[in-house]
């Protein structure tokens, strides 16, 4: 990658951010919620039957405390129930019936935006692009360790 193909890279991948935070906000604001409730309302959809803060953190790729905060959050307004243990990091979290209604509401506009995207490219060509992604997210989080870990 060439110092301007990183520019370009960059420019583009905080682009297609902002607007995703834009799409995440517009959908969630109707239930009260924002675009860090997203991935976790998600998560679970997927995961009828529950899962625990760590997994949950694990699957988003968001971290713990931020988590704990969203099942906070979507405890108090009922769309979530946890187990009753006493341990905290050992509940299993569930969607409620009405979280479930959310869950299937923002699954329904995340299809319909990932149609829309994906508009004429091809399942190949989708593949290969989230390929190449991965490949370079990987290397941009070792690109850490090798350019940057002797200077701490």
């Amino acid at each position: 990658m060439t110092r301007r193909g990183f520019d370009r890279f960059s420019s583009l991948i905080n682009n297609i951010s902002k607007e995703l935070l834009k799409l995440k906000l517009s959908v969630m604001r109707d239930y009260g919620l924002g675009s860090a409730h997203t991935a976790c309302m998600r998560i679970l959809y997927d995961n009828i039957d529950g899962l625990t803060q760590n997994e949950i953190s694990k699957k988003s790729e968001v971290d713990k405390a931020q988590t704990s905060r969203v099942l906070g959050e979507l405890l108090e307004k009922k769309y979530v129930v946890s187990s009753e243990t006493d341990k905290i990091y050992n509940k299993i979290y569930k969607l409620t019936d009405e979280g479930l209604k959310i869950a299937e509401d923002i699954n329904k506009h995340v299809v319909e935006i990932c149609t829309f995207v994906s508009g004429d490219i091809s399942d190949e060509e989708m593949d290969s692009f989230y390929r190449t992604l991965e490949k370079i997210s990987s290397r941009i989080v070792d690109s850490e360790t090798v350019f940057f870990s002797s200077k701490k």
